[in-house]
């Protein structure tokens, strides 16, 4: 079997060693795309030591019992507010 080389046999590179680092690139950008379009509750995990994002199942229990509405507020100065608690309004802790 012979290889196409690229700048000479003696110290070029396998064209097929660039096509399967082009297929490999393309793979892992078409993966990052689909997990990106997944959504948050599958792609974000409670990894702290005491499940401090996590809801247990007896808030949860409670939260479904509630008949209305419920506002939570969150104080913090300006520049200093918590990503993990700034989320946008559209995602939901339940």
């Amino acid at each position: 079997m012979w290889v196409f080389w690229l700048l000479g046999q003696d110290k070029g590179i396998p064209v097929i060693l660039i096509l399967l680092a082009v297929v490999v690139l393309a793979f892992v950008i078409l993966v990052n795309l689909v997990v990106q379009a997944l959504p948050s509750k599958w792609t974000e995990f409670d990894i702290s030591t005491s499940s401090l994002f996590t809801l247990s199942d007896t808030s949860k229990n409670l939260l479904h019992e509630l008949n209305s509405d419920v506002t939570a507020y969150y104080l913090a100065e300006s520049g200093q507010e918590d990503a993990n608690i700034t989320r946008a309004d559209t995602e939901r802790a339940v």
